[in-house]
C-alpha cells in the first residue's frame, strides 16, 4: 500500500470538492417538483453549515474541505 504525500492529499481533496460542486450545480439546475424555494432554502442551510464549520474547525484539512464543499453547495443553490 502506497502512502500518499500531503500534496497528493490536497490535490485529491480539491478534485473531490470540484466534482461535488459540479454535481450539485447540475442537480440544483433542475429543482424538480418541489420548486426553486426548496433549492434556495437548502442553499441557505448549506451556507449556515459552512460558516459554522469554518468557525469551529482548527487545522483539520478534512473538515476545511467539507466546509468548502458545503459553501459550494450553497453557492449553487442560491
Amino acid at each position: 500500500m502506497k502512502l500518499s504525500t500531503p500534496l497528493e492529499d490536497q490535490m485529491s481533496a480539491a478534485a473531490t470538492a470540484l466534482s461535488s460542486h459540479s454535481h450539485v450545480a447540475s442537480v440544483s439546475d433542475h429543482p424538480g417538483k418541489h420548486g426553486p424555494l426548496l433549492v434556495v432554502a437548502a442553499g441557505a442551510a448549506m451556507f449556515m453549515l459552512s460558516y459554522e464549520l469554518f468557525a469551529v474547525t482548527g487545522p483539520a484539512i478534512a473538515l476545511i474541505a467539507v466546509a468548502f464543499v458545503t459553501a459550494g453547495i450553497g453557492i449553487c443553490c442560491a
